[in-house]
């Protein structure tokens, strides 16, 4: 198996990737918690509201811009935390698997 395709190496290029070490504190899920929180705050307040602001211009669809901003933050979160949890599914099944397979690049 070549170097960089061994799991114990693709373990410490995970870890050193930004945000998939969010995951691997030693403070568990509480952490990640506020990390996730923090950024939907962010994305809520920086990218949805100004969104929702230039698409529900008239007066009285406050509750509209709301919650088209809720959504599109959510759904920032949701991919998010889909692309956490399918970087530590694979390597986690790759450091529990008993044959490791890798691609042979010769060409």
């Amino acid at each position: 198996v070549p170097e960089e395709q061994r799991p114990a190496n693709e373990y410490l290029d995970l870890i050193s990737a930004p945000f998939f070490d969010w995951a691997d504190k030693p403070s568990g899920s509480k952490e990640l918690s506020v990390r996730l929180s923090l950024l939907y705050v962010t994305v809520f307040a920086l990218v949805c509201w100004p969104i929702s602001g230039a698409t529900f211009t008239v007066d009285g669809y406050l509750f509209h811009r709301i919650l088209s901003s809720n959504v599109g933050a959510l759904g920032f979160i949701l991919i998010f935390c889909l692309r956490l949890y399918s970087g530590w599914s694979y390597i986690g099944s790759r450091l529990t698997s008993k044959e490791i397979e890798y691609e042979e690049t010769g060409w």
